[in-house]
């Protein structure tokens, strides 16, 4: 269920959020500000990129307004991380259940693996949890039955895409 993480560079970032704004295309958008809320450090976000050799570079930074938008996507990452907590932290038992008592009693474990996010810092809800469910998962190998865990990566996959979902509407996409 997990897919590589979307690699794109500080510098890539910068360069298509100036881009997608100067041409007014903001489908461009969520992808690039994701990046820098949730992957890179922020003093590296704020910073300017440069371009050529060295003493003769051109550089490109955040407009002000882009700085804000930056702030208003980290906040909206925040709550999603939130969001994917809760929705995976209620995780029931499937309808097709084989083993109920068992897999109830297991699902009940499952928001403790979560109180150690690292909220903000690294805050990432499109991609932490999925690992944190994967290692729950490996953590009790064959105890929770088929049906449960389809059930929730369903849930993750649901949680995951309303985050998405979220950061783009802040952009009308």
């Amino acid at each position: 269920h997990l897919h590589p993480p979307l690699q794109i560079t500080h510098r890539d970032a910068i360069a298509t959020i100036n881009l997608a704004q100067r041409f007014n295309i903001p489908s461009l958008l969520p992808a690039p500000f994701y990046t820098l809320a949730s992957q890179l450090p922020k003093r590296i976000c704020l910073s300017p990129v440069h371009y050529g050799p060295e003493g003769d570079e051109d550089s490109e930074s955040l407009a002000p307004a882009d700085i804000a938008c930056l702030l208003t996507v980290i906040d909206t990452l925040i709550d999603g991380a939130k969001y994917t907590q809760d929705v995976i932290a209620t995780s029931l038992t499937s309808s097709d259940c084989r083993y109920p008592d068992t897999c109830e009693e297991l699902l009940d474990q499952l928001p403790s693996c979560f109180m150690a996010a690292h909220l903000p810092a690294g805050c990432d809800p499109l991609r932490n949890y999925s690992v944190e469910v994967e290692e729950f998962l490996n953590d009790i190998p064959g105890q929770l039955c088929r049906s449960c865990v389809d059930l929730l990566h369903d849930r993750l996959h649901e949680a995951r895409q309303h985050v998405w979902n979220q950061l783009c509407a802040l952009f009308g996409v």
